[in-house]
């Protein structure tokens, strides 16, 4: 904040119960005088309305005029329109993204030569200039997390605290990073932070972020700053766990993995991303509770940011018999046993026989009657 340039624009995408968002609006309101308002604005969204009423709460004590408060999923928060900036002033994003806008409500290749002398002479519509879309200075990304860094102050995360919430969670958090930096001016800062040491929720968040931006953010090195904080660096390398087992690499998981997704894997890719830059602070270090930052650098526009991909969800079952050649190979002599008591069952009642209905799935034929698995050991 001390290096924002003025009027700053700052938004806390998970902003409740408020404590960090009045922290911003005391640094926003430093240096002016006694009754004038800053000209920046803080911008506190949280996705629970109930928490936005807390948020509501803990701000107005502040009185700040520079405070708004949206109810808005951090992941899909909007991308707002600045009425008092003129299309020249937009951001370099902004500015790509109205001219291929533009591209496409220009006039069309049907009317030709005289539609574009029409244009030009007034005769047809005027294309109305659109205000620049509203980017920020300043971002806080304080997401949603499993929260084992606040054990010492709730230890009834002991007993509640599974490797699920984890993994249940970092989708939902690097979809609310990569909408901080869509909503990034170039030249700003997002943080982005948690309070759990889970690498999954950490690093791994931060170095497919950096992935997905190809060079257009980089981690800042922040270690000058605050030296007495002691802290560690960031991991470069973590495994991945589910309900179940290990996993090195996300080939291993692929197949077999229990609801995970190639995002939480590291690669050689993001191995060589600076995620020491990454701050972990201990709880025994510095007496406090436990939480992970990064701060993240926008240098350069981002042309294409889509969502993470979903598809790798749908696994072909060719992979899964590869895994299981012996289990498919019992489910077939099964499958023939059925066929067999099947067909017995035909031929006894084409010649007038008794019937005896068979069991259809596992089991096998004894005495003329189809007995499952589970009995053939009596």
């Amino acid at each position: 904040m001390s290096k924002t340039p003025a009027p700053p624009q700052v938004l806390d995408m998970c902003a409740a119960p408020g404590s960090k968002t009045f922290q911003l609006l005391e640094m926003l309101h430093q240096g002016s005088s006694h009754g004038q308002a800053p000209q920046g604005i803080v911008v506190a969204n949280d996705a629970d309305g109930q928490r936005c009423n807390l948020l509501t709460h803990q701000t107005k004590r502040m009185c700040s005029p520079c405070l708004m408060i949206t109810n808005h999923s951090g992941e899909m928060f909007p991308r707002m329109l600045d009425p008092a900036a003129g299309p020249a002033d937009a951001n370099a994003d902004a500015a790509a993204g109205e001219e291929a806008a533009g591209e496409e409500e220009g006039v069309g290749d049907g009317e030709g030569e005289e539609g574009a002398a029409a244009a030009g002479a007034g005769g047809g519509r005027r294309r109305r200039a659109k205000p620049a879309r509203l980017l920020f200075d300043r971002i806080l990304a304080d997401v949603p997390c499993s929260g084992d860094g606040t054990m010492r102050k709730s230890p009834d995360i002991w007993n509640r605290w599974g490797v699920a919430a984890g993994n249940g969670l970092h989708m939902m958090q690097l979809k609310i990073a990569l909408q901080g930096a869509r909503l990034l001016k170039v030249g700003g800062r997002m943080v982005y932070s948690t309070c759990t040491f889970n690498p999954i929720e950490d690093e791994a968040v931060v170095a497919d972020l950096l992935v997905r931006c190809g060079g257009a953010l980089r981690l800042v090195d922040v270690d000058a700053q605050l030296p007495q904080l002691k802290r560690m660096p960031g991991l470069k390398t973590w495994k991945v766990r589910d309900r179940f087992q290990w996993y090195e690499s996300w080939d291993d998981a692929a197949v077999v993995g229990n609801k995970l997704s190639p995002t939480m894997f590291p690669s050689p890719e993001k191995a060589a991303l600076p995620l020491e830059r990454c701050m972990r602070f201990l709880p025994h270090h510095n007496d406090t509770g436990g939480f992970f930052v990064a701060v993240i650098e926008k240098v350069a526009p981002i042309d294409a940011l889509p969502d993470p991909d979903h598809s790798f969800r749908l696994r072909p079952m060719s992979g899964i018999a590869k895994v299981e050649e012996g289990a498919e190979a019992g489910a077939a002599a099964e499958l023939r046993a059925a066929a067999a008591a099947a067909a017995e069952y035909a031929l006894r009642g084409s010649a007038g026989g008794r019937r005896v209905a068979p069991i259809v799935i596992g089991g096998r034929v004894k005495h003329g009657r189809a007995q499952p698995s589970h009995f053939q050991n009596r």
